[in-house]
């Protein structure tokens, strides 16, 4: 089983591949993130009991250090190449451009992330705020 965080669309298959490999030795393995957390964990099941008690998520900032602790050895858990998230509008440029679709994405994004710098119109609310543009911009 593999978890992967949405905010990180351009995360190359490759590096999932690498942790399902990993498992071969490994009950867990992580792809960290640049700032702390996860883009990625994978694990056989049943997952091993001891995950349960490093209490994570792939949000906690020091994940990879309460995996480590909660592990019964060192090779319970296998770190692979880490990735960046977008995690502010300033980590869009990040996004790779030879993803397919990475310029509807990036316009999407910057958009929103301009909308909400913006003061809210009074009864704006419910109002369609430029949705039709990304529909437009996809076909």
């Amino acid at each position: 089983m593999a978890l992967v965080t949405a905010d990180a669309p351009d995360l190359p298959g490759l590096l999932i591949g690498k942790l399902w490999r990993a498992l071969g030795r490994s009950e867990v393995a992580v792809c960290p993130a640049e700032g702390g957390g996860v883009v990625a964990m994978a694990t056989l099941l049943p997952a091993p009991g001891w995950i349960g008690r490093a209490r994570v998520d792939l949000d906690t900032a020091d994940c990879l250090d309460r995996l480590r602790a909660a592990a019964p050895t060192r090779r319970s858990v296998a770190v692979g190449p880490g990735w960046h998230r977008l995690r502010s509008p300033g980590d869009l440029g990040r996004l790779d451009p030879g993803l397919e679709g990475w310029d509807v994405t990036r316009a999407l994004l910057s958009r929103r992330a301009n909308r909400s710098e913006r003061s809210v119109e009074p009864g704006a609310a419910g109002r369609d705020h430029g949705c039709k543009l990304g529909v437009a911009a996809a076909r």
